[in-house]
């Protein structure tokens, strides 16, 4: 998978080094599968409003309730936050977590939201991106970008007729 290329390949960053190091191992990996179940339950929230274009925030904590408790108004802003970003570039989806594997170099990948949208705010051009969710608050890492790339040239060999034009990081801060 490319998730697999990257940490295989790419050097770890030293900023992720000196916090594991200033953390400690275990407090580290606690906090890394905290941040990855949070990841997970915000991906499938978004997936919830790009594909119903509705959003029950008053539901919220009952989903979370056997899920993630103290954490609802958190999940609130960021709900609220994705649904700006898709009204402010009218986000439209071509697919969501779509699957890929690319037929010639044979990795593989799963797309967050490959979609038609403004290119910015208030413009009538409209481009092919692919958005990746990323939960984080502090920046994104080397490795998004080369993520990203890459789920765009594994996009481009399965629909050669749908171009990708630009591919962004998401992070609701």
């Amino acid at each position: 998978s490319v998730t697999t290329i990257l940490s295989q390949t790419m050097p770890k960053s030293e900023f992720l080094i000196k916090w594991i190091a200033e953390k400690g191992i275990d407090e580290a990996e606690r906090y890394k599968a905290e941040r990855a179940a949070y990841g997970t339950f915000m991906h499938a929230q978004f997936e919830e409003l790009i594909i119903n274009r509705f959003y029950d925030l008053d539901g919220l904590k009952a989903k979370l309730k056997d899920y993630i408790d103290n954490n609802a108004d958190d999940f609130k802003k960021d709900i609220l936050a994705f649904a700006q970003f898709v009204l402010d570039y009218d986000v439209k989806p071509l697919a969501v977590e779509i699957a890929l594997v690319h037929p010639v170099h044979n990795y593989a990948g799963m797309i967050d939201l490959p979609c038609t949208m403004l290119s910015k705010p208030g413009s009538k051009e409209y481009i092919n991106a692919i958005v990746d969710f990323k939960s984080g608050r502090k920046g994104f890492y080397e490795e998004a970008e080369i993520q990203l790339h890459l789920y765009a040239m594994m996009w481009t060999e399965n629909f050669p007729d749908i171009p990708i034009d630009r591919v962004f990081n998401f992070s609701p801060k």
